[in-house]
Protein backbone atom coordinates (compact mmCIF):
# COMPACT_ATOMS: atom_id res chain seq x y z
CA UNK A 1 0.00 0.00 0.00
CA UNK A 2 1.25 3.46 -0.84
CA UNK A 3 2.57 5.37 2.16
CA UNK A 4 2.82 9.13 2.61
CA UNK A 5 3.91 11.49 5.36
CA UNK A 6 0.95 13.05 7.15
CA UNK A 7 0.88 15.88 9.62
CA UNK A 8 1.05 13.51 12.60
CA UNK A 9 3.28 10.73 11.30
CA UNK A 10 3.38 7.98 8.70
CA UNK A 11 -0.04 7.18 7.26
CA UNK A 12 -1.48 5.08 4.51
CA UNK A 13 -2.47 6.98 1.39
CA UNK A 14 -5.46 4.68 0.74
CA UNK A 15 -6.77 4.44 4.27
CA UNK A 16 -5.76 7.24 6.61
CA UNK A 17 -7.59 5.56 9.51
CA UNK A 18 -5.58 2.33 9.29
CA UNK A 19 -3.22 3.46 11.99
CA UNK A 20 -3.82 5.64 15.06
CA UNK A 21 -1.69 8.66 15.79
CA UNK A 22 1.13 6.83 17.57
CA UNK A 23 4.94 6.95 17.24
CA UNK A 24 6.44 5.43 14.11
CA UNK A 25 8.06 2.61 16.09
CA UNK A 26 4.56 1.36 17.06
CA UNK A 27 3.47 0.89 13.41
CA UNK A 28 4.69 -2.71 13.26
CA UNK A 29 1.45 -4.64 13.58
CA UNK A 30 -2.04 -3.79 12.33
CA UNK A 31 -4.36 -2.79 15.19
CA UNK A 32 -8.06 -3.77 15.09
CA UNK A 33 -10.46 -0.88 14.51
CA UNK A 34 -12.12 -1.37 17.90
CA UNK A 35 -8.77 -0.92 19.62
CA UNK A 36 -8.05 2.08 17.37
CA UNK A 37 -11.24 3.84 18.51
CA UNK A 38 -10.48 3.11 22.17
CA UNK A 39 -6.94 4.38 21.77
CA UNK A 40 -8.10 7.57 20.02
CA UNK A 41 -10.61 8.22 22.80
CA UNK A 42 -7.92 7.68 25.39
CA UNK A 43 -5.54 10.03 23.54
CA UNK A 44 -8.21 12.73 23.31
CA UNK A 45 -8.73 12.46 27.04
CA UNK A 46 -5.02 12.90 27.65
CA UNK A 47 -4.78 16.03 25.54
CA UNK A 48 -7.49 17.91 27.43
CA UNK A 49 -4.83 19.46 29.69
CA UNK A 50 -1.79 21.42 28.46
CA UNK A 51 1.01 19.00 27.49
CA UNK A 52 3.74 21.24 28.89
CA UNK A 53 3.85 22.46 32.46
CA UNK A 54 5.23 25.85 31.43
CA UNK A 55 3.26 26.54 28.25
CA UNK A 56 0.01 27.86 29.71
CA UNK A 57 -0.96 31.49 29.11
CA UNK A 58 -0.57 32.28 32.81
CA UNK A 59 2.99 30.96 32.77
CA UNK A 60 3.90 33.15 29.80
CA UNK A 61 2.78 36.46 31.19
CA UNK A 62 2.04 36.09 34.88
CA UNK A 63 4.04 35.66 38.05
CA UNK A 64 3.57 34.12 41.48
CA UNK A 65 0.41 32.16 42.23
CA UNK A 66 -0.87 32.12 38.64
CA UNK A 67 2.23 30.28 37.48
CA UNK A 68 2.05 27.91 40.46
CA UNK A 69 -1.53 27.02 39.57
CA UNK A 70 -0.67 26.58 35.88
CA UNK A 71 2.24 24.32 36.72
CA UNK A 72 0.19 22.15 39.04
CA UNK A 73 -2.70 22.01 36.57
CA UNK A 74 -0.48 21.04 33.64
CA UNK A 75 0.78 17.79 35.13
CA UNK A 76 3.08 15.43 33.30
CA UNK A 77 3.23 15.64 29.51
CA UNK A 78 1.79 12.95 27.33
CA UNK A 79 4.22 10.07 26.91
CA UNK A 80 4.26 6.57 25.50
CA UNK A 81 5.65 3.46 27.13
CA UNK A 82 8.64 1.33 26.25
CA UNK A 83 8.50 -1.25 23.47
CA UNK A 84 9.32 -4.95 23.64
CA UNK A 85 8.56 -8.26 21.88
CA UNK A 86 5.68 -10.28 23.30
CA UNK A 87 6.76 -13.84 24.18
CA UNK A 88 3.58 -15.50 22.90
CA UNK A 89 2.75 -13.58 19.71
CA UNK A 90 6.26 -12.44 18.80
CA UNK A 91 5.06 -8.94 17.87
CA UNK A 92 6.21 -5.57 19.15
CA UNK A 93 4.04 -4.33 21.99
CA UNK A 94 3.97 -1.23 24.15
CA UNK A 95 4.28 -1.27 27.92
CA UNK A 96 2.25 1.15 30.09
CA UNK A 97 3.33 4.76 29.62
CA UNK A 98 5.73 6.36 32.10
CA UNK A 99 6.34 9.96 33.12
CA UNK A 100 9.42 10.32 30.95
CA UNK A 101 9.85 14.04 31.54
CA UNK A 102 7.54 15.57 34.14
CA UNK A 103 7.49 18.71 36.26
CA UNK A 104 5.44 19.48 39.34
CA UNK A 105 5.33 21.62 42.46
CA UNK A 106 5.11 19.70 45.74
CA UNK A 107 5.19 20.50 49.44
CA UNK A 108 2.56 23.23 49.13
CA UNK A 109 4.33 24.69 46.09
CA UNK A 110 7.64 25.24 47.87
CA UNK A 111 9.58 22.39 46.21
CA UNK A 112 9.96 22.02 42.45
CA UNK A 113 10.37 18.46 41.16
CA UNK A 114 11.46 17.49 37.65
CA UNK A 115 12.30 14.13 36.08
CA UNK A 116 15.20 14.04 33.62
CA UNK A 117 15.95 11.22 31.15
CA UNK A 118 19.67 10.52 30.79
CA UNK A 119 20.47 11.00 27.10
CA UNK A 120 23.09 9.32 24.97
CA UNK A 121 25.34 12.37 24.68
CA UNK A 122 25.39 12.83 28.47
CA UNK A 123 27.28 9.64 29.34
CA UNK A 124 30.87 8.51 28.94
CA UNK A 125 32.47 5.22 27.84
CA UNK A 126 31.19 3.51 31.01
CA UNK A 127 27.60 4.57 30.18
CA UNK A 128 27.53 6.74 33.30
CA UNK A 129 26.91 10.45 33.51
CA UNK A 130 29.67 12.87 34.44
CA UNK A 131 29.82 15.62 37.03
CA UNK A 132 29.32 18.14 34.21
CA UNK A 133 26.03 16.43 33.31
CA UNK A 134 24.93 16.57 36.94
CA UNK A 135 25.75 20.29 37.09
CA UNK A 136 23.78 20.88 33.91
CA UNK A 137 20.81 18.87 35.20
CA UNK A 138 20.48 20.75 38.49
CA UNK A 139 20.96 24.08 36.72
CA UNK A 140 18.12 23.26 34.32
CA UNK A 141 15.89 22.24 37.22
CA UNK A 142 16.60 25.51 39.03
CA UNK A 143 15.89 27.58 35.91
CA UNK A 144 12.60 25.79 35.32
CA UNK A 145 11.69 26.41 38.94
CA UNK A 146 12.13 30.17 38.60
CA UNK A 147 10.16 30.11 35.35
CA UNK A 148 7.25 28.59 37.26
CA UNK A 149 7.56 31.45 39.76
CA UNK A 150 8.24 34.48 37.55
CA UNK A 151 7.04 33.60 34.06
CA UNK A 152 8.29 31.89 30.95
CA UNK A 153 11.83 32.87 29.89
CA UNK A 154 12.20 34.98 33.04
CA UNK A 155 15.02 34.14 35.44
CA UNK A 156 14.29 37.00 37.86
CA UNK A 157 11.16 38.74 39.22
CA UNK A 158 9.92 41.99 37.71
CA UNK A 159 11.43 44.13 40.49
CA UNK A 160 14.93 42.86 39.68
CA UNK A 161 14.48 43.17 35.92
CA UNK A 162 13.47 46.80 36.28
CA UNK A 163 16.64 47.43 38.30
CA UNK A 164 18.83 45.54 35.77
CA UNK A 165 19.63 42.89 38.37
CA UNK A 166 20.16 39.18 37.90
CA UNK A 167 21.00 36.25 40.16
CA UNK A 168 24.48 34.70 39.79
CA UNK A 169 25.94 31.69 41.59
CA UNK A 170 29.00 32.31 43.78
CA UNK A 171 29.33 28.88 45.42
CA UNK A 172 28.33 25.38 44.33
CA UNK A 173 28.86 22.11 46.19
CA UNK A 174 27.81 18.75 44.70
CA UNK A 175 28.14 15.32 46.33
CA UNK A 176 27.36 12.11 44.45
CA UNK A 177 26.89 8.64 45.90
CA UNK A 178 26.18 7.10 42.53
CA UNK A 179 26.02 8.32 38.93
CA UNK A 180 22.97 7.47 36.80
CA UNK A 181 23.40 5.58 33.55
CA UNK A 182 22.13 6.01 30.03
CA UNK A 183 18.35 5.47 29.93
CA UNK A 184 17.77 6.16 33.62
CA UNK A 185 15.20 8.67 34.79
CA UNK A 186 16.48 10.94 37.55
CA UNK A 187 14.09 12.88 39.73
CA UNK A 188 15.54 16.20 40.91
CA UNK A 189 13.93 18.21 43.71
CA UNK A 190 14.98 21.78 44.36
CA UNK A 191 13.98 24.56 46.74
CA UNK A 192 15.30 27.95 47.73
CA UNK A 193 15.70 30.15 50.79
CA UNK A 194 16.47 33.87 51.13
CA UNK A 195 17.71 34.40 54.70
CA UNK A 196 18.68 38.05 54.09
CA UNK A 197 19.39 40.75 51.51
CA UNK A 198 22.98 39.63 50.87
CA UNK A 199 22.63 36.07 49.55
CA UNK A 200 20.09 33.42 48.62
CA UNK A 201 20.49 29.67 48.95
CA UNK A 202 19.29 26.86 46.71
CA UNK A 203 19.44 23.12 47.45
CA UNK A 204 18.87 20.01 45.38
CA UNK A 205 18.40 16.30 45.94
CA UNK A 206 18.65 13.66 43.20
CA UNK A 207 16.74 10.37 43.34
CA UNK A 208 16.71 7.35 41.02
CA UNK A 209 13.62 5.11 40.93
CA UNK A 210 14.24 2.03 38.79
CA UNK A 211 13.92 -0.91 41.18
CA UNK A 212 11.78 -3.97 40.33
CA UNK A 213 9.02 -2.70 42.62
CA UNK A 214 9.64 1.00 42.09
CA UNK A 215 12.18 1.35 44.87
CA UNK A 216 13.99 4.68 44.97
CA UNK A 217 17.47 5.48 46.18
CA UNK A 218 19.33 8.73 46.68
CA UNK A 219 21.98 9.54 44.07
CA UNK A 220 23.36 12.76 45.48
CA UNK A 221 22.69 16.26 46.75
CA UNK A 222 23.86 19.79 46.09
CA UNK A 223 23.73 23.23 47.61
CA UNK A 224 24.57 26.68 46.28
CA UNK A 225 24.83 30.35 47.20
CA UNK A 226 23.52 33.16 44.99
CA UNK A 227 23.87 36.95 44.97
CA UNK A 228 22.27 39.80 43.03
CA UNK A 229 24.38 41.06 40.11
CA UNK A 230 24.00 44.36 38.27
CA UNK A 231 24.09 43.55 34.57
CA UNK A 232 25.18 47.08 33.57
CA UNK A 233 27.90 47.82 36.16
CA UNK A 234 28.96 44.14 36.43
CA UNK A 235 29.05 44.48 40.22
CA UNK A 236 27.31 42.78 43.13
CA UNK A 237 24.18 44.34 44.61
CA UNK A 238 21.71 43.75 47.41
CA UNK A 239 18.56 41.72 46.83
CA UNK A 240 15.56 44.10 46.79
CA UNK A 241 13.30 43.90 49.83
CA UNK A 242 10.24 43.42 47.59
CA UNK A 243 11.84 40.30 46.08
CA UNK A 244 12.61 38.84 49.50
CA UNK A 245 9.01 39.40 50.58
CA UNK A 246 7.72 37.74 47.40
CA UNK A 247 10.07 34.76 47.57
CA UNK A 248 9.31 34.10 51.24
CA UNK A 249 5.88 32.71 50.31
CA UNK A 250 7.49 30.18 47.95
CA UNK A 251 10.72 29.41 49.83
CA UNK A 252 11.50 26.45 52.07
CA UNK A 253 13.51 27.94 54.95
CA UNK A 254 15.91 26.03 57.21
CA UNK A 255 15.85 22.88 55.06
CA UNK A 256 19.39 22.04 54.01
CA UNK A 257 20.24 19.11 51.76
CA UNK A 258 23.89 19.05 52.89
CA UNK A 259 23.94 20.82 56.25
CA UNK A 260 23.59 24.46 57.21
CA UNK A 261 27.33 25.21 57.20
CA UNK A 262 28.21 23.36 54.02
CA UNK A 263 30.23 25.45 51.57
CA UNK A 264 31.53 27.95 54.11
CA UNK A 265 35.10 29.22 54.03
CA UNK A 266 37.50 30.17 51.27
CA UNK A 267 39.25 27.62 49.09
CA UNK A 268 43.03 27.60 48.66
CA UNK A 269 45.19 29.46 46.16
CA UNK A 270 47.43 26.76 44.65
CA UNK A 271 49.48 28.84 42.20
CA UNK A 272 52.60 28.34 44.33
CA UNK A 273 51.79 24.80 45.45
CA UNK A 274 54.13 21.87 44.82
CA UNK A 275 53.12 19.33 42.24
CA UNK A 276 51.01 21.73 40.20
CA UNK A 277 49.75 20.17 36.99
CA UNK A 278 50.58 21.45 33.54
CA UNK A 279 48.05 24.16 32.56
CA UNK A 280 45.24 23.12 30.23
CA UNK A 281 44.23 26.17 28.20
CA UNK A 282 40.64 26.90 27.19
CA UNK A 283 39.53 29.66 24.82
CA UNK A 284 36.10 31.11 25.58
CA UNK A 285 33.73 30.40 22.71
CA UNK A 286 30.37 31.96 21.94
CA UNK A 287 28.68 28.68 22.84
CA UNK A 288 30.15 28.97 26.37
CA UNK A 289 28.23 32.18 27.13
CA UNK A 290 24.89 32.35 28.96
CA UNK A 291 22.11 34.98 29.15
CA UNK A 292 24.08 37.09 31.64
CA UNK A 293 26.87 37.66 29.12
CA UNK A 294 29.56 35.51 30.76
CA UNK A 295 30.74 31.90 30.78
CA UNK A 296 28.15 29.52 32.22
CA UNK A 297 28.87 27.69 35.48
CA UNK A 298 28.45 24.30 33.82
CA UNK A 299 31.26 25.14 31.38
CA UNK A 300 33.54 25.99 34.31
CA UNK A 301 32.81 22.56 35.78
CA UNK A 302 34.05 20.81 32.65
CA UNK A 303 37.16 22.98 32.41
CA UNK A 304 38.17 22.30 36.01
CA UNK A 305 38.05 18.53 35.60
CA UNK A 306 40.08 18.55 32.38
CA UNK A 307 43.19 19.35 34.46
CA UNK A 308 42.92 16.07 36.42
CA UNK A 309 45.33 13.34 35.20
CA UNK A 310 43.84 10.34 33.43
CA UNK A 311 45.25 7.91 36.01
CA UNK A 312 42.96 9.53 38.58
CA UNK A 313 39.94 8.63 36.44
CA UNK A 314 41.30 5.09 35.94
CA UNK A 315 41.46 4.28 39.65
CA UNK A 316 39.09 6.72 41.36
CA UNK A 317 35.52 7.98 41.10
CA UNK A 318 34.63 11.64 41.54
CA UNK A 319 32.53 11.81 44.71
CA UNK A 320 32.26 15.56 45.38
CA UNK A 321 33.04 18.90 43.79
CA UNK A 322 33.02 22.28 45.52
CA UNK A 323 33.41 25.41 43.37
CA UNK A 324 33.93 29.04 44.37
CA UNK A 325 33.21 31.46 41.53
CA UNK A 326 35.39 34.54 42.04
CA UNK A 327 35.11 36.52 38.81
CA UNK A 328 33.23 36.31 35.54
CA UNK A 329 34.84 35.23 32.30
CA UNK A 330 34.03 36.96 29.00
CA UNK A 331 34.14 36.01 25.35
CA UNK A 332 37.61 36.07 23.80
CA UNK A 333 39.53 35.35 27.01
CA UNK A 334 41.85 32.39 27.47
CA UNK A 335 41.71 30.47 30.73
CA UNK A 336 44.28 28.03 32.17
CA UNK A 337 43.04 25.11 34.30
CA UNK A 338 45.50 23.77 36.90
CA UNK A 339 45.21 21.26 39.75
CA UNK A 340 47.25 19.51 42.44
CA UNK A 341 46.69 17.20 45.36
CA UNK A 342 45.88 19.10 48.51
CA UNK A 343 48.85 19.65 50.82
CA UNK A 344 48.75 20.39 54.55
CA UNK A 345 51.51 21.53 56.88
CA UNK A 346 52.97 18.06 57.31
CA UNK A 347 52.61 16.84 53.76
CA UNK A 348 50.09 15.23 51.46
CA UNK A 349 46.47 14.95 52.55
CA UNK A 350 45.76 11.57 51.00
CA UNK A 351 44.02 8.57 52.51
CA UNK A 352 44.30 5.08 51.14
CA UNK A 353 40.90 5.16 49.47
CA UNK A 354 40.31 8.91 49.17
CA UNK A 355 42.16 11.73 47.42
CA UNK A 356 41.46 15.47 47.58
CA UNK A 357 42.43 17.66 44.64
CA UNK A 358 42.58 21.47 44.55
CA UNK A 359 41.76 23.33 41.32
CA UNK A 360 42.00 26.83 39.88
CA UNK A 361 41.01 28.60 36.68
CA UNK A 362 43.32 31.50 35.83
CA UNK A 363 43.03 34.11 33.11
CA UNK A 364 45.97 33.67 30.78
CA UNK A 365 48.34 36.65 30.82
CA UNK A 366 46.92 38.28 33.97
CA UNK A 367 48.62 38.53 37.37
CA UNK A 368 47.54 38.54 41.00
CA UNK A 369 43.88 38.63 41.90
CA UNK A 370 42.98 39.81 38.41
CA UNK A 371 43.90 36.39 37.08
CA UNK A 372 41.61 34.38 39.39
CA UNK A 373 38.38 33.14 37.96
CA UNK A 374 37.49 29.98 39.90
CA UNK A 375 38.78 28.00 42.88
CA UNK A 376 37.60 24.48 43.52
CA UNK A 377 38.15 21.26 45.45
CA UNK A 378 37.25 17.74 44.34
CA UNK A 379 37.08 14.52 46.36
CA UNK A 380 37.91 11.23 44.67
CA UNK A 381 37.23 7.76 46.10
CA UNK A 382 38.86 4.59 44.91
CA UNK A 383 36.67 2.53 42.59
CA UNK A 384 34.69 -0.01 44.60
CA UNK A 385 35.44 1.78 47.87
CA UNK A 386 31.78 2.41 48.67
CA UNK A 387 30.87 -1.18 47.85
CA UNK A 388 33.62 -2.41 50.19
CA UNK A 389 32.28 -0.20 52.95
CA UNK A 390 28.76 -1.48 52.37
CA UNK A 391 29.96 -5.11 52.56
CA UNK A 392 31.85 -4.42 55.76
CA UNK A 393 28.82 -2.74 57.30
CA UNK A 394 26.59 -5.66 56.24
CA UNK A 395 29.03 -8.10 57.87
CA UNK A 396 29.07 -6.09 61.10
CA UNK A 397 25.26 -5.96 61.16
CA UNK A 398 25.07 -9.71 60.47
CA UNK A 399 27.44 -10.58 63.32
CA UNK A 400 25.67 -8.21 65.70
CA UNK A 401 22.30 -9.71 64.79
CA UNK A 402 23.66 -13.25 65.25
CA UNK A 403 25.18 -12.35 68.62
CA UNK A 404 21.90 -10.87 69.81
CA UNK A 405 20.06 -13.93 68.61
CA UNK A 406 22.42 -16.24 70.54
CA UNK A 407 21.98 -14.13 73.65
CA UNK A 408 18.21 -14.40 73.31
CA UNK A 409 18.45 -18.16 72.81
CA UNK A 410 20.68 -18.48 75.87
CA UNK A 411 18.27 -16.38 77.91
CA UNK A 412 15.31 -18.45 76.78
CA UNK A 413 17.25 -21.64 77.51
CA UNK A 414 18.09 -20.48 81.02
CA UNK A 415 14.45 -19.59 81.67
CA UNK A 416 13.27 -23.00 80.43
CA UNK A 417 15.82 -24.73 82.64
CA UNK A 418 14.64 -22.73 85.66
CA UNK A 419 11.05 -23.72 84.89
CA UNK A 420 12.01 -27.39 84.63
CA UNK A 421 13.85 -27.17 87.94
CA UNK A 422 10.82 -25.56 89.55
CA UNK A 423 8.50 -28.27 88.23
CA UNK A 424 10.87 -30.99 89.48
CA UNK A 425 11.07 -29.37 92.93
CA UNK A 426 7.29 -29.17 93.19
CA UNK A 427 6.88 -32.79 92.13
CA UNK A 428 9.22 -33.87 94.90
Amino acid sequence: RGLSWGGRGLRSAKDKDSFPSLPLAHRVTRIPRQQQRAKRAQDQGRTDSPPSTLSTPEAKVGEGEANTAALTRGGAPRSHGEFGVDDESGVLVESPPQAWHSRELVNQGRVFSETFPIRYDEVGPDKQTTMRTVASMIQECACNHVQSMWGRAQSTPRAMREANLAFVCTRLHIEMREYPQWGDQVKVNTWLDVPGRATARRDWEMVLCNGPAGECRALGAATSRWVAFNVETRRMARIPAAVIEQVTTQALPNCHAMGAGCGAGKLRDIREAAGLSKPVRHAVRRSDMDMNGHVNNVVFTGWLLEAVPQKMYDHFDLAALEIEFLSECSYGEEVDAVSCREVAGEGLVVEEDEVRVAHMLLKHGAQGRDAERVRARSVWKRKGFLRVQEKEMATIIKHAWRRNQLEREMTMGAKMKMRRDDVAALSR
